[in-house]
């Protein structure tokens, strides 16, 4: 229980994860003889559950449902303890878009991603206020300049923005946004969205990735398809 992975790639309001959170908190309430709620929960969003969407409000309700269902538990608010930071535990971002590979031999930002990645790193391992602003304004830093030399690999890296409000990044990449390849688990109710509603160039680029290139098919179905290549062998 403490090392599964669950995610949920169109979390919407947040329903599901918090399911998800009941549900492991009621089999640890079974298991421990001195379960404490509140610290089983701050371990449980902490350790267990992702969340990705394209929608930033969804993404901003995601993390407040999961905010208020650790609060609640607290009697004496000098108690409260640094919440997980949800920045990288919900992301918003284009589930159904992988991240591009270079395969150029030459780009000004080889080591992007692994700078990425060490930031989040810091990021998510400290509590305190200054240490995070200085965090955010060196990604920033790194993802608001540009040069004629972005490869397509960069170009996506860049347009993603954990700490801008209001911006969904165009590609989902587990390893960047949350530091996991792969999950034991992967729930939710994708939208049940026909393509032909969506622009042209979207549709065009879906059909691209995805075995069905039905010209009606819902994007459910490339979820599904999706969520298989996110799977750990075993993975349900």
């Amino acid at each position: 229980l403490r090392e599964i992975r669950v995610l949920d790639p169109a979390v919407g309001s947040g329903a599901f994860p918090m399911g998800i959170l009941h549900k492991i908190l009621s089999l640890f309430e079974r298991l421990e003889p001195n379960f404490d709620s509140y610290e089983t929960k701050l371990s449980i969003l902490r350790n267990n559950i992702y969340g990705v969407d394209i929608d930033p409000t969804a993404i901003e309700i995601s993390r407040l449902r999961a905010w208020l269902s650790i609060i609640v538990d607290i009697r004496d608010i000098k108690k409260i303890k640094p919440l997980p930071n949800l920045d990288f535990k919900f992301v918003c971002a284009n589930s159904l878009i992988g991240l591009e590979k270079s395969h150029a031999s030459f780009t000004t930002d080889e080591n992007l991603k692994p700078e990425l990645i060490r930031i989040r790193d810091e990021y998510y391992a400290t509590s305190s206020k200054t240490k995070k602003e200085k965090l955010q304004r060196e990604y920033t830093k790194l993802t608001h300049k540009e040069s004629l030399f972005d490869t397509e690999e960069t170009r996506q890296l860049k347009s993603y923005k954990p700490f801008e409000n209001g911006k969904s990044a165009s590609f989902y990449d587990p390893e960047l946004m949350h530091g996991i390849d792969v999950f034991d688990v992967i729930i939710g109710n994708p939208p049940y969205v026909n393509i032909v509603r969506l622009p042209s160039e979207e549709r065009d680029a879906y059909k691209k990735k995805y075995t069905i290139t039905k010209n009606k098919v819902d994007l459910y179905a490339f979820f599904i398809e999706k969520a298989e290549s996110l799977l750990k062998e075993q993975g349900v």
